[in-house]
């Protein structure tokens, strides 16, 4: 574990399992955490092996403080994953440098420069090998302005991603809120009690939250996984 200032970074190490299933990475800032404890799990059962790195507090806006693109260079060249999620930008919600200037959040220079930022780490994840990437979208926030960043990042994403045959964006708003555009701290469970999703800060999920975006991320790379596996 390392510590820079306010910058936290967790590497979580891979369990052993049969080497015959393809390599699955999960990364991303603190709102893919409790997620990728859940997934990971999942990917264990199924003999799936599996790693993730989770970097707080640290998305496309400041590589000043956690390079991503670095990262993922480096993750492609040491393991060569078959399948990457990625989940972050909840901490983008600020001002960015770009081409020596400072671009203001909110504008169109800020979203072409993070746009690029994007294109960079698909570009990243291809280029080392990378047969899919499934990048999940924010959910809704309790904070008006952060749900509307959050809102319009998904935009962002969603639009970069679909220009790419090998990466799909998985909309986690829709599966977390009860109401389209609305934060829901508590969602239905299965028996019809309500479960609590979030955590107290309004931004990240709960352990059952994450469990609950795990089960529906696995539901939709099962498919990918078992095509990739075979020869």
């Amino acid at each position: 574990m390392k510590r820079g200032g306010w910058l936290l970074v967790l590497s979580l190490s891979c369990l052993a399992v049969e080497a015959a299933a393809a390599r699955v990475w999960i990364v991303g800032d603190s709102i893919v955490r409790e997620t990728s404890f859940a997934l990971r799990k999942t990917l264990e059962s199924a003999n799936v092996p599996a790693d993730s790195f989770i970097s707080l507090g640290s998305g496309l806006t400041r590589p000043d403080l956690f390079d991503w693109h670095a990262k993922l260079r480096d993750i492609v060249t040491n393991s060569r994953p078959e399948l990457v999620v990625v989940m972050m930008g909840a901490s983008d919600i600020q001002d960015m440098k770009g081409n020596g200037q400072l671009l203001s959040r909110g504008t169109p220079a800020w979203d072409a420069e993070y746009a690029r930022r994007l294109d960079g780490a698909l570009e990243i994840l291809a280029g080392g090998g990378v047969r899919q990437v499934f990048w999940v979208g924010l959910p809704d926030m309790r904070d008006a302005e952060l749900n509307q960043f959050a809102h319009d990042l998904n935009g962002i994403i969603k639009t970069r991603v679909a220009a790419r045959s090998f990466a799909r964006f998985f909309d986690s708003a829709s599966l977390l809120s009860k109401q389209p555009g609305q934060f829901s701290a508590y969602l239905p469970g299965p028996d019809g009690m309500p479960i609590l999703a979030r955590s107290t800060d309004g931004k990240h999920l709960s352990l059952q939250g994450g469990a609950i975006l795990a089960q529906a991320i696995w539901t939709e790379i099962k498919p990918l996984l078992e095509k990739a596996v075979k020869p």
